[in-house]
C-alpha cells in the first residue's frame, strides 16, 4: 500500500521556517526546522567530502530564494497598485 505524504513549509514563531510532513494514514506530523535540515546537509557534505554536493545544494537554495522573493515583490507591488487606485494604504487591504 502506497502511503501519501504531504510536505509543506510553514512558519513557527519559535523555530522559524519549518518543513511539515504529514500522512493521511497517521494523525501525527513531523516538523523539522529548516535550519536543522541545512545543518544536516552541511554535515553530510563534510562526512562524504563532497563539496560539489554542497555547491549544488547552495545553488538550488539560492535559485529558489530568488523565485520566492520575486513572487513576494510582485504581490507587494500588486497590493500597492490597488491601494493607490482607491487612495488606501496597502496594509488596509491585508
Amino acid at each position: 500500500m502506497d502511503e501519501e505524504l504531504e510536505q509543506y513549509l510553514d512558519w513557527d514563531e519559535d523555530e522559524g521556517l519549518v518543513m511539515v510532513t504529514s500522512s493521511d494514514e497517521y494523525d501525527d506530523e513531523v516538523i523539522a526546522p529548516v535550519d536543522e535540515l541545512v545543518e544536516e546537509i552541511i554535515q553530510q557534505g563534510r562526512d562524504t567530502g563532497d563539496y560539489r554536493f554542497l555547491y549544488c545544494v547552495a545553488h538550488e537554495l539560492n535559485r529558489n530564494e530568488e523565485l520566492v522573493r520575486r513572487a513576494a515583490e510582485m504581490m507587494e507591488d500588486d497590493l500597492a497598485s490597488v491601494a493607490g487606485l482607491f487612495d488606501l494604504e496597502p496594509e488596509d487591504l491585508e
